[in-house]
């Protein structure tokens, strides 16, 4: 189950300070994280949060190269589709 936190503060520095998230979170298991790289993505699920089709997966990688951003966020449930076809 995800776990949610708030971090309240009397100034704006006791939030960007705070190391809740990393104290809560354990450590990553990925060892190797050098081709990890951060960019811009689309994501369909803030406008389309019920369509997980292969069709809306493409219209946002195709927004993602138009506007020369580097990846495409496939959220929640795209793995329980069972015709998967990229086209």
């Amino acid at each position: 189950m995800p776990w949610r936190v708030i971090i309240v503060g009397d100034q704006a520095g006791d939030i960007l300070l705070s190391s809740l998230i990393t104290d809560l979170a354990p450590a990553s298991k990925i060892e190797n994280t050098s081709w990890i790289e951060a960019g811009k993505a689309s994501w369909s699920w803030w406008s389309e949060p019920e369509d997980m089709s292969a069709e809306i997966y493409n219209k946002f990688t195709d927004l993602a190269v138009s506007f020369d951003w580097e990846y495409t966020l496939f959220d929640a449930g795209w793995e329980k589709q069972t015709h998967w076809n990229p086209s």
